[in-house]
């Protein structure tokens, strides 16, 4: 059971990076957008996304753990 979590974990770092680093070089490449826009747009990102995953407690607190499940949708919107 570790070698299995250890690689699924070592797999969700990974692409997490790789995702980010594709998205950054499309935009660089694609519409030449500067490295520091690309910077304080991730960091904009990223900051909203974990933002978002506090709202979250409250709102589960407030509608249930299953509709705020269902209906709490900004970090897949943000990230």
């Amino acid at each position: 059971m570790t070698k299995i979590a250890s690689l699924f974990a070592l797999d969700s770092l990974g692409s997490g990076f790789l995702t980010s680093a594709l998205v950054s070089f499309y935009l660089y490449e694609r519409f030449e957008v500067s490295l520091e826009a690309l910077g304080m747009l991730f960091f904009c990102a990223r900051l909203i996304n974990s933002v978002s995953y506090f709202a979250a407690v409250w709102i589960s607190k407030r509608i249930g753990l299953i509709n705020a499940m269902v209906f709490h949708m900004p970090p897949p919107i943000f990230y």
